[in-house]
């Protein structure tokens, strides 16, 4: 997304050129100066406001979705995650409502194309992304004066590229071609030219690809159900994939395909983040996309309807489905006839939602000032939680408490580790698993990865969330081996998101002859973190 800004910025720069004439109003041409000088946070409330005193205005839907898609790549850059995914959602939805308004608005549809094919794959944009390109060619054409000769090149530029990410090689080069035929000079030809010399090294499609369409339904069937047997979930839905594509109608197979994303999605982290680290990130749209689709096909299946529902709020805050969710549940609690059972189930789930907001909005305080007396507050409210007793493990041990003082909207990346009085590290007894499988690929604790060179020792598990926990060190090394008495540290490291919060402490602890205890109180993040070694 940290490229959306610059692109959308170029584009409205080119449009604005063609619509000089004075059409705009001047609440429109206000944030249209703004937007170019780059104070989007103005603009945006200007055109918010042109919105609702203009709800059928084509045109002033489409300059908020220029201007949201622009500060959301801003916020990107300043790491502020929460806001750059909902303004991405919100632009989109904007140049939605603008080109159903104005189906021949030609700077909606070039801005939501290239902001689709900017965006990452889970979004699921390409193939809108390219219709709108396409008919943004089509009004182009009917116009080929020379002042629009910039905004051609841009389309075909960007089509190419779209038609390219959907192995359309013949028709990316042929798109490609026409723009070089228009003009051979500057940044655009270049790009252009770049995409050309890039399509040698395509393949119209993958192997494993060519080998599923090979097969017919029923063998794709009998292959994905068997894929789902042996729990080689991502298998199981290649094959149920293609045959959607082949039958898009299929209620049955679209269920047996959520089955299969969701299932994945269970599955704690895995190699595949080390590769790629938004893996699982992929799986929560990919999940929430197909069982949208489910319940479309399944229109009467309320059980189905409630399940997709959860599942929007049980998703991570960048999915941006908590709203949707919750109306889903509204309507369904207003419904008379819904069974007793399933009526439980939605007032649950309504609250489940609602406690979901309570912790954005509550991380939001605390992400704007974590020293501020309503952030204290926030932290106070999760205060020392009880957990249960733990086993008592029998021989020389050490047990290490502490209380994770905070709720962010995502589990945080935790490590605790040991090392010796010269800072020598020993052994790690957990570390969160995102962190444990992604490793130097995307660091996210940088003190337990520079200490165990992100050596896991097989600790690596799900993340941990706000609480007390409690871990045992059997006072051996990462190779198995019994230390030598001594002192040694140990260390907790934090890190939340997407508040951006980050909590370090340690405690030394004497493991010889006799029992030794340490408790050591970090606020507000850490507020409990006890160290006891019983001999």
């Amino acid at each position: 997304m940290k490229r959306i800004s610059g692109l959308l910025c170029v584009v409205f720069l080119l449009i604005a050129g063609l619509s000089a004439a004075g059409t705009l109003d001047d609440q429109l041409d206000k944030a249209d100066n703004l937007t170019a000088a780059g104070k989007l946070g103005e603009a945006v409330t200007l055109l918010k406001q042109c919105v609702q005193e203009n709800p059928e205005s084509s045109k002033a839907h489409a300059k908020l979705g220029v201007a949201m898609g622009r500060k959301s790549g801003e916020d990107f850059k300043s790491g502020d995650m929460t806001s750059a995914m909902a303004e991405v959602n919100q632009s989109f939805s904007e140049l939605d409502k603008a080109i159903l308004l104005d189906e021949t608005n030609v700077e909606a549809r070039i801005s939501y194309g290239i902001m689709g094919l900017q965006v990452p794959p889970f979004f699921g944009k390409l193939n809108p992304s390219v219709e709108h390109l396409e008919a943004a060619r089509k009004i182009l054409e009917m116009h080929p004066a020379k002042e629009n000769e910039a905004v051609r090149v841009t389309v075909y530029r960007w089509l190419g590229e779209g038609y390219k990410r959907q192995g359309k090689i013949r028709e990316a080069s042929v798109t490609w071609k026409i723009a070089l035929a228009i003009t051979e000079e500057g940044e655009l030809a270049e790009a252009v030219k770049q995409g050309l010399n890039s399509l040698e090294a395509a393949e119209e499609t993958s192997p494993s690809s060519e080998a599923e369409s090979s097969l017919s339904i029923d063998e794709l069937m009998e292959k994905g159900q068997g894929h789902l047997k042996a729990k080689e979930y991502p298998e199981a839905a290649a094959c149920f994939k293609e045959i959607m594509k082949r039958d898009p109608k299929n209620g049955k197979v679209q269920l047996l395909l959520v089955q299969a994303i969701a299932n994945d999605a269970e599955m704690d982290y895995d190699e595949r983040v080390y590769e790629k680290q938004d893996t699982r990130t992929h799986l929560a749209f990919d999940l929430v996309r197909e069982m949208n689709k489910a319940v479309m096909l399944n229109p009467e299946n309320k059980s189905l309807r409630l399940q997709y529902a959860m599942t929007c709020l049980s998703m991570p805050f960048f999915v941006g489905k908590t709203d949707e969710g919750m109306e889903i549940l509204k309507n369904m609690s207003e419904d008379t006839t819904l069974p007793d059972s399933l009526k439980q189930e939605v007032l649950f789930g309504l609250g489940f939602g609602h406690a979901q907001k309570a912790t954005a909005y509550w991380a939001s305080v605390v992400k704007a000032d974590q020293n501020s007396e309503r952030a204290r507050q926030v932290c106070d409210y999760y205060g020392l939680r009880k957990s249960a007793p733990q086993g008592i493990k029998k021989g020389p041990h050490v047990e290490v408490t502490f209380h994770l003082g905070f709720q962010d909207e995502l589990a945080p990346q935790t490590a605790i580790w040991i090392e010796d009085a010269k800072g020598k590290f020993i052994k790690t007894l957990y570390v969160s698993g995102f962190a444990g499988h992604a490793r130097e690929k995307q660091v996210t604790l940088a003190a337990w990865g520079e200490a165990a060179q992100f050596e896991t020792d097989g600790t690596t598990s799900a993340s941990i969330d706000w609480g007390k926990h409690t871990y045992v060190w059997d006072l051996t090394d990462h190779n198995g081996k019994k230390v030598k008495d001594g002192t040694y540290k140990v260390k907790l490291e934090v890190s939340w998101w997407p508040t951006y919060r980050y909590a370090m402490t340690e405690a030394e602890i004497n493991v010889a002859k006799k029992d030794d205890r340490v408790v050591t109180q970090k606020e507000p993040f850490i507020p409990l973190f006890k160290v006891q070694y019983i001999k």
